[in-house]
């Protein structure tokens, strides 16, 4: 159970509950107030004296007989003595009494009960005939009722109720929190030491069991990020130890007199000029990869009309593509009002690394499709209203399907591409530059069928 609701539960709890305890206690006096009591033998009452008494009177003694609480015992008499209905279990119907006998039976249990009369219930007009009434309760059901002194108890009882609930539902909260934020903290400890591969378990339903599959997520990716930089160093390594040896090669060489020829010792200069040239260019490939992982780019962002700059872009994209014997189609569909947030440098870099993959391993008079389409798409969750979707597409060698998922990885060179000069960083900018955008890209590619690159701006 999420921690909100179950904050709203022991609200609902101690709302609830002092409601249902009143209504409880309403509905207890309710059904035992003297009118809802039963009392037996009330149509015989009728039934006697419906022949010596009018409807009204016969409803009143009803009523009377009714209004009396449950534990008055009583008997109705009528003007003879003789008794038309009883309560009492030593009295029976029919007995009669006169009134020094009626005296005696009172004064007899005087010291167990407390007796009242009540003379002339008739309430025919004119006179008419009058009964008797005569009560009694036994002297120990007799006490004092102190009203506010029951309210205070019903309060108290009220009161105590809520406390209770509330007590134990606060502790049950209390300890679920408590579990789980103890595992949780093992499991950063973990994290923390450099435990990636141990999966982060907290158990039940709440926001922190949310917070743990957030933080196993966190571990797959850091762990992913350690994978891909000791890939990134073993590559790093490899493409620094080749120009650097053959760096170190030619001096000693030179240093040691082995170059005194000028024509051999211009060659050697030129050789190791080339690969500090090399060196430069994959220092300065590092420096923009670093810079893109940074936010610091952001801080150059323009308003860019996008169907101008995609034409632009799509027309010089043409233009290399005559010089290279390479066949470029463009179709750049985008209303002149759409513009996105954009660094243009980077952006063009982006498509600088695709376009150029694609004249690289296109073959001569290959074609290759430059396409912009702007598409209107209402997504009320990300408050976007609409998408660019850019294509491009050459008809090349392709990517062989084992190396796929690794295409976007710094210094990883496919199957296809050892033969090229590069250092795997291409593809890896693109990845970069998109991630950094929050936009989507993905490939299609078969060896020998050609390769299809789709990124998707949402605006």
């Amino acid at each position: 159970m999420k921690i909100k609701t179950q904050f709203i539960v022991l609200v609902a709890g101690i709302i609830l509950i002092p409601l249902v305890l009143f209504g409880t206690l309403f509905l207890v006096v309710y059904y035992r107030l003297p009118e809802r009591a039963f009392t037996p033998g009330i149509k015989d009452i009728v039934l006697d004296i419906d022949s010596r008494a009018d409807t009204e009177e016969v409803r009143h003694i009803e009523r009377y007989i009714q209004s009396l609480p449950p534990e008055v015992q009583c008997m109705l008499l009528d003007t003879s003595g003789k008794v038309l209905f009883s309560s009492m279990p030593e009295i029976s119907v029919g007995t009669v009494f006169s009134d020094m006998e009626l005296m005696e039976f009172i004064r007899d249990s005087n010291r167990q009960y407390l007796y009242q009369v009540d003379l002339n219930l008739g309430r025919r007009k004119g006179g008419g005939v009058s009964f008797m009434i005569l009560s009694r309760v036994m002297r120990d059901n007799m006490r004092r009722v102190n009203i506010f002194l029951d309210a205070f108890f019903v309060v108290l009882s009220v009161f105590a109720a809520v406390f209770v609930f509330a007590a134990a539902f606060v502790i049950w909260i209390a300890r679920s929190i408590a579990k789980s934020v103890t595992l949780l903290e093992e499991a950063t400890r973990s994290l923390a030491a450099g435990d990636l591969d141990t999966e982060i378990v907290v158990t039940g339903s709440n926001e922190i069991t949310s917070l743990s599959d957030s933080l196993n997520r966190m571990r797959v990716s850091l762990k992913d990020q350690m994978v891909r930089r000791s890939r990134f160093i073993m590559g790093l390594s490899h493409d620094l130890r080749t120009p650097i040896a053959l760096i170190k090669g030619y001096s000693e060489a030179i240093k040691d007199g082995m170059a005194d020829d000028p024509v051999m010792l211009e060659k050697s200069l030129n050789i190791i000029g080339t690969k500090i040239d090399q060196l430069e260019n994959l220092i300065n490939n590092l420096i923009n990869s670093m810079r893109l992982e940074t936010t610091e780019w952001k801080g150059t962002l323009t308003a860019c009309a996008l169907a101008p700059f995609l034409k632009t872009y799509a027309e010089r994209t043409a233009a290399d593509g005559n010089l290279l014997h390479k066949q470029v189609s463009i179709a750049v569909a985008i209303p002149g009002t759409v513009t996105l947030q954009v660094d243009e440098e980077i952006f063009t870099r982006l498509l600088d690394n695709i376009t150029g993959n694609a004249f690289r391993y296109t073959g001569e008079n290959g074609r290759i499709s430059f396409s912009a389409v702007y598409h209107d798409v209402h997504d009320a969750k990300t408050q976007n209203t609409g998408q660019v979707v850019i294509e491009i597409a050459d008809d090349g060698c392709g990517i062989e399907e084992k190396d796929l998922p690794y295409i976007f990885d710094s210094f990883f060179r496919g199957t296809n591409s050892r033969r090229e000069e590069g250092y795997g960083f291409g593809l890896a900018t693109v990845k970069h530059i998109a991630d950094s955008y929050g936009w989507k890209i993905t490939v299609q590619s078969k060896a020998g069928c050609g390769t299809s690159f789709t990124i998707v701006i949402p605006l």
